[in-house]
C-alpha cells in the first residue's frame, strides 16, 4: 500500500495539510534563495492565517498560532526565549539560534515550545510537528504537548549518542547547532555553491520522565549527559537486556 493511500481516521485531512505545507515550504525557499526575506515572511504570515482558519483546535494549529504570535514583535520574542534559556539576549546570533522555537502559553504558563522534527532555522515553520517539547522557563521542567510521558526524543540515527535530561541544556545545544549550520551554509555556498541539508534531528537525545520506564534502543554506547545518572541508566539498560521470560509448556490432555 502506498503511503498516500493510508488514511488516518482521526485526522482524515492530514494528507491535504501535509501536501499544502510542502508546497508552502518550497515557495518560501524560493523567496529566501532570491534574498527577498520580507516577502518570504509576509507570505508565511498569510498562509499561516489561511491554514489556521481551515484547521481545528489541535497541536498543529497551536504551533502555527505560536509562530505567528511572535512575528508581531520578533525582537521581543527572541529576547524572551534567550532569557528563558539563560542565554545572552544581546548576542546577534540569537535570532537564528532560536528561530525554530516559539513562546507558547500552555496551562496558563508561557513556555518554550520546540517542535520535533526541528524546523530549519532559515526555512518554513509550516511542517506539522510529530510532537512539541515544552520547557518551563522558571523550573526547566520538560513535558510533551501530546501528554506522553517516560519517552525518548532521539537524536540522528547512530550507534552512539548522548542523552540529556536537562531540557534547557538540550535546547541550548540545538541553538548552537543552528548557528553552526548557518555558517556551514555560507561556507558551502561560497566554496561549492551548495547548501547543507537540515535534517531536523537534535544533536543529543532527551529523556522525558522516568528513565527507568523508557524503552532504550539497542546501540553500542550511550553517553549520560546533563541531568542523567549514568549508574542508574546502566542498571536500567542492563535490566532491559535481561527481560526474557521462560515459561513451562502448555500440557494438552487427550480426551478419553
Amino acid at each position: 500500500m502506498r503511503t498516500r493511500d493510508i488514511i488516518d481516521i482521526y485526522q482524515p485531512q492530514r494528507p491535504f495539510f501535509d501536501a499544502l505545507a510542502m508546497d508552502i515550504g518550497e515557495a518560501v525557499g524560493i523567496y529566501i534563495r532570491k534574498g527577498v526575506l520580507d516577502e518570504a515572511a509576509s507570505y508565511q504570515r498569510q498562509m499561516t492565517a489561511i491554514l489556521d482558519s481551515m484547521a481545528g483546535d489541535d497541536m498543529w494549529s497551536a504551533w502555527r498560532k505560536a509562530v505567528r504570535a511572535q512575528w508581531k514583535n520578533p525582537g521581543a520574542a527572541t529576547a524572551w526565549k534567550a532569557r528563558a534559556l539563560n542565554l545572552d539576549e544581546g548576542d546577534p546570533h540569537m535570532a537564528i539560534a532560536l528561530a525554530s522555537f516559539a513562546p507558547m502559553k500552555v496551562g496558563g504558563v508561557w513556555q518554550i515550545a520546540i517542535p520535533t522534527p526541528i524546523p530549519c532555522p532559515m526555512g518554513s515553520k509550516f511542517g506539522e510537528p510529530d510532537d512539541i517539547l515544552l520547557i518551563h522557563p522558571a523550573t526547566g521542567a520538560a513535558s510533551l504537548y501530546s501528554g506522553d510521558t517516560d519517552t525518548l526524543i532521539e537524536a540522528a540515527p547512530s550507534d552512539r549518542f548522548t542523552v540529556l535530561a536537562d531540557a534547557k541544556t538540550w535546547a541550548r545545544e540545538i541553538a548552537a547547532t543552528a548557528v553552526e549550520w548557518l555558517y556551514r551554509c555560507d561556507q558551502a555556498r561560497r566554496i561549492a555553491n551548495i547548501k547543507p541539508e537540515w535534517n531536523g534531528f537534535p544533536p543529543s537525545s532527551i529523556a522525558i520522565g522516568d528513565i527507568g520506564k523508557i524503552i532504550w534502543p539497542r546501540v553500542t554506547a550511550i553517553t549520560a549527559g546533563a541531568g542523567v545518572n549514568a549508574a542508574r541508566l546502566k542498571k536500567v539498560i542492563f535490566r532491559q537486556a535481561r527481560i526474557t521470560h521462560v515459561e513451562a509448556p502448555i500440557k494438552i490432555v487427550r480426551a478419553a
